[in-house]
């Protein structure tokens, strides 16, 4: 495996470590009160894939593993993650801090499935933690929480076919991340634009600017998002073969491996030369990409400004699309060329 993972593995350990102790600095006494064995505060993006650089944000969620969340213990959780985001020289907050809400698994758990589940942002939060993410503080409640949604996805329908089952709800709500990103994508976009006209922007320059921003978030949605979501299921599939059942154990490891870890797990599970060689390729596409993405959002619109480059980038983000899509179909095909039950639940 490429180098590159192993230092920012051990890059995102380092910053987190300080991000921690900066956190229960400025928390001081409130910390059990507002924290304690009951709330967990969890990384996800680079910091939950283990990939940041110098250059990451650090996007936090506040979660109650039992009844209702608390909104000022909400607001101490969010004055202490401020300090430390600006002491430790993080970026603070995206979206002036929308999403440092305090949710509770109970809604989490609830609201699984409801029509509400993605427009109060808990489909989002229920996602990421079981997709791409890291405790910061609140280790035992953080592992309580990934539990109990678990136990959500199996519940009676494992009881009911221990033997046979295929989390068929959960890997839907994968997909159905996966569109909502995509959906979310364009919402952006247009955000963003009206933004721009906002500050005065005229229409020749905030085109120009728009291609940029449009080539910077695509290229992180083709590679860092494709990942996050897809390596999931690439996973299950793989420890599934050959009994087409996959356990409460195997999805708990599925959670706690980076994104990029389950490829490789995936390989060696499959045993296969197509399905190695095909991860392999995959690494190295998603190292360019992190050397690629590792600048300052300044630096990256100078980078994304030349259209050379950013068709570039555009193509290997295709690449890399391409060879997830060929990875799914090989470790969900059976050798006579049929598809497997998980696979199938994929699409239709």
């Amino acid at each position: 495996m490429n180098p590159l993972f192993a230092e920012r593995r051990t890059k995102t350990a380092e910053i987190l470590a300080s991000f921690t102790a900066s956190l229960e600095k400025h928390l001081g006494e409130d910390a059990e009160r507002v924290v304690g064995d009951h709330t967990t505060v969890y990384a996800t993006g680079s910091g939950g894939r283990g990939e940041m650089s110098d250059a990451s944000d650090l996007d936090l969620f506040l979660v109650r593993k039992s009844g209702a969340p608390s909104k000022l213990d909400a607001v101490v959780l969010q004055s202490a993650i401020l300090r430390a985001t600006r002491e430790c020289g993080i970026e603070e907050p995206s979206a002036d801090g929308l999403f440092l809400e305090m949710h509770s698994a109970d809604e989490f758990a609830n609201m699984l499935g409801n029509a509400q589940d993605d427009a109060q942002n808990k489909f989002t939060a229920r996602m990421l933690l079981l997709l791409e993410s890291k405790a910061v503080l609140g280790t035992n409640a953080y592992d309580e929480v990934i539990d109990r949604m678990i136990q959500c996805y199996w519940g009676r329908p494992a009881a009911a076919h221990p033997g046979d089952f295929i989390p068929f709800a959960f890997v839907n709500d994968v997909v159905r991340y996966w569109r909502v990103i995509l959906l979310n994508h364009e919402d952006r976009l247009r955000t963003k634009d009206a933004e721009l006209e906002a500050d005065g922007l005229g229409v020749e320059e905030r085109t120009e600017r728009m291609k940029t921003e449009r080539y910077i978030r695509s290229f992180k949605l083709r590679f860092a998002r494709a990942l996050t979501c897809f390596s999931a299921p690439a996973y299950l599939l793989a420890v599934s073969a050959g009994k087409e059942h996959v356990s409460v154990g195997e999805m708990k490891a599925m959670i706690t491996t980076a994104p990029l870890e389950r490829l490789t797990r995936a390989a060696e599970l499959a045993d296969s030369d197509q399905v190695r060689t095909l991860v392999d390729e995959m690494h190295e596409l998603y190292a360019d990409f992190l050397e690629q993405s590792a600048y300052k959002k300044s630096e990256l619109r100078g980078k994304f400004g030349d259209p050379d480059y950013a068709r570039a980038m555009a193509r290997k983000g295709n690449e890399f699309g391409d060879k997830m899509f060929q990875l799914l179909t090989a470790l969900g095909t059976t050798t006579r060329g049929s598809p497997r039950r998980l696979y199938r639940y994929m699409l239709v």
